[in-house]
């Protein structure tokens, strides 16, 4: 095996054999390439990450100044540069304060190896000179609370792969996102490859964190001269693992220095790299997305066929939502076409088949970081119309409580003479509405018939002007908004409410009679409201 310091000490003699063949320019930048893939330390500057560095940068540089310490949420996946990122903004920020009065630290704490409450609590105190090893959880809460009430550094807590935190113990570690909040000393990141702690952290805190999302490379982000643009869009349509272009460049690069041949070493190296059988049972990144969309679409419904339209718009909603890059409509008709090739998917008009199991395809996309985010965005504006069995049963249901509708009118022989000559289905209605028949055949009297039976009431009631308002909005009389009752009334017989200047306002029936009245305290119901006037304009579409 050829060591690293023979390896550079090769690429500096073939330089020399360049020079001959290419511009100094393309010289400098594959030297400079190569130099940036062997080194291992955290870089300066992260290419395609301008806008994220900054951003993180900026809300921990105003926290620490403005003495409010910031609480970030960073999520995205696998390969996005997301713990480099963090580190190299830590590093930057620590060699700059440190010239200056303001002191600040880090700890950083990796919860695949950490991933319980006590374990991450008990990794902070150490690193703060505090050995609370043989502490339980409970004190180790109270000794940590008294360490930051008395610490003068400005201590930045990096939790990465929070993701593997157990379950158990996810609580507390949302709470942990609180202490910015709680105290002036202390910034925290989180920084996990889905948003499932986020929606975890929406329903547990009142503020939440901010939320820093690292989207997928693409080939413009992966590229960086032509020179290399065939690694970058394969590598982008694969997988989008900056990584894995690293891996091919670096490959790429330690082969043949010559010049002439670099896209045919390019090439060559993602063959290698992806040559495997076991690699090639593996789907492009696009056709996961858009294969775990049908098997999200296919969950929901219980069934294997997922409409065309349906998987379209839902797709779009998705890459939106999870800050994914989404196809053009031609391109997903290609990606739905690899499917088809692979025996995945089956189009019939204008839907899709899934061919095989939903546990098939979930391993044939091999990303359950990208399943669980898929899984967990929720699509509530989906509709779909009701199945025949579904239908039957709602009508079933509603008929139990709604009656035939069979209307009486009330009209002169002239005007019924008149409406005999129209046909019944064109006829909506005539004359006045006095009620209608129910299911049970009850006849329930309409507001429209007070007109009609007002004159002729045989039993009374006046109410209080301050009553008048509760009963014209659908209320029972009581006996403190009663004036006065026709003399002689039972209970449970028909009355008509009027006020005090004898118009009627509407009609019902007595809760007690005349002499129950009497004696009746001032909050007992004394008519139960059946209709009045207010209906016009509470139900003003229902009446005819």
């Amino acid at each position: 095996m050829v060591k690293r310091r023979k390896r550079s000490k090769y690429a500096s003699e073939q330089s020399s054999s360049i020079n001959k063949r290419f511009k100094a320019e393309s010289e400098l930048h594959q030297d400079n390439v190569q130099d940036s893939i062997s080194k291992n330390n955290v870089s300066e500057n992260l290419y395609g990450r301008e806008k994220e560095v900054a951003l993180l940068e900026k809300l921990l540089r105003e926290g620490i100044v403005n003495h409010c310490p910031a609480s970030i949420f960073i999520s995205g996946p696998p390969g996005t540069g997301k713990t480099l990122a963090v580190k190299t903004v830590l590093q930057h920020m620590l060699l700059q304060h440190r010239r200056v009065i303001l002191y600040v630290r880090s700890t950083y704490i990796n919860c695949a190896s950490e991933n319980t409450k006590r374990d991450i609590l008990t990794a902070v105190l150490n690193d703060c000179s505090k050995s609370s090893k043989r502490l339980s959880a409970k004190k180790l809460f109270m000794e940590f609370h008294e360490v930051l009430a008395k610490m003068n550094k400005h201590t930045i807590v990096v939790l990465d792969e929070i993701d593997y935190v157990r379950p158990k113990d996810r609580d507390s570690v949302c709470s942990m996102f609180q202490w910015p909040v709680l105290y002036e000393n202390i910034s925290i990141i989180g920084i996990a490859n889905t948003l499932y702690m986020m929606e975890l952290l929406k329903h547990k805190l009142k503020s939440l964190p901010e939320l820093i999302v690292f989207a997928p490379y693409t080939e413009r982000t992966n590229s960086d001269e032509n020179a290399i643009e065939l690694c970058a869009r394969k590598v982008a349509a694969v997988t989008g693992d900056a990584r894995k272009a690293v891996q091919v460049a670096r490959r790429s690069l330690s082969i043949d220095l010559t010049g002439k041949t670099s896209c045919r070493n390019i090439f060559g190296t993602l063959s290698s790299v992806y040559g495997s059988p076991l690699l090639q049972a593996k789907i492009p990144l696009q056709q996961k997305i858009l294969l775990a969309t049908v098997i999200r679409l296919a969950g929901d419904n219980s069934c294997t066929m997922v409409e065309k339209g349906c998987l379209l718009s839902t797709y779009k909603k998705l890459c939106e939502r999870l800050l994914l890059p989404a196809l053009e409509v031609d391109e997903i008709h290609e990606a739905l076409s690899l499917l088809e090739s692979q025996s995945i998917l089956k189009q019939k008009s204008s839907s899709y088949q899934l061919l095989v199991d939903k546990a098939a395809a979930a391993k044939m996309i091999a990303d359950s970081s990208l399943l669980s985010q898929i899984n967990i965005v929720r699509l509530d504006e989906k509709m779909r119309p009701l199945s025949d069995e579904e239908a039957e049963t709602v009508f079933r249901k509603l008929a139990h409580y709604i009656g035939d509708h069979d209307r009486v009118y009330y009209c002169t022989e002239k005007l019924m003479r008149k409406a005999a000559c129209v046909s019944r289905e064109p006829l909506l209605s005539f004359g006045t509405c006095l009620g209608k028949f129910t299911k049970t055949k009850k006849f329930r009297m309409h507001i429209t018939a007070l007109d009609y039976i007002a004159p002729y009431a045989k039993c009374k009631i006046w109410v209080k002007p301050s009553a008048e308002q509760q009963f014209l909005y659908g209320n029972n009389v009581l006996k403190s908004g009663m004036n006065r009752m026709t003399e002689g009334a039972e209970s449970h017989q028909g009355v008509v409410v009027y006020n005090m200047n004898d118009l009627p306002l509407g009609f019902g029936v007595t809760a007690k009679s005349t002499a129950e009245c009497k004696r009746a305290d001032l909050t007992s119901v004394v008519v139960l409201h059946q209709a009045d006037l207010g209906e016009y304009i509470r139900n003003e579409a229902m009446l005819t």
